[in-house]
């Protein structure tokens, strides 16, 4: 029933594997810490694009996320607080 209304989630195979290295991160982890990247599950049925202007509108955060499509239905959302990123956690 579920894949009858397209609703089902569609894995595709086209993602690489993150590889992960040994070199000092501290930079990257300071300047993304307010930062959450997610993935629509269903491209089908579902826009990165249209998320990206709606859900900072349903949380009332519009003015303070940066939102940015990463491409293959990819997106990162960037709060300017950390209260701000734990309440949609």
């Amino acid at each position: 029933m579920v894949a009858i209304k397209g609703k089902g989630i569609l894995y595709e195979d086209d993602d690489e594997p993150i590889k992960l290295t040994n070199h000092d991160s501290s930079q990257n982890i300071n300047e993304f810490m307010l930062s959450l990247i997610g993935k629509i599950l269903n491209p089908k049925k579902q826009s990165v694009e249209k998320l990206l202007q709606k859900m900072p509108v349903q949380w009332g955060m519009e003015e303070r996320i940066t939102a940015n499509d990463l491409g293959n239905g990819k997106f990162l959302l960037n709060f300017t607080t950390e209260d701000e990123l734990n309440s949609v956690l």
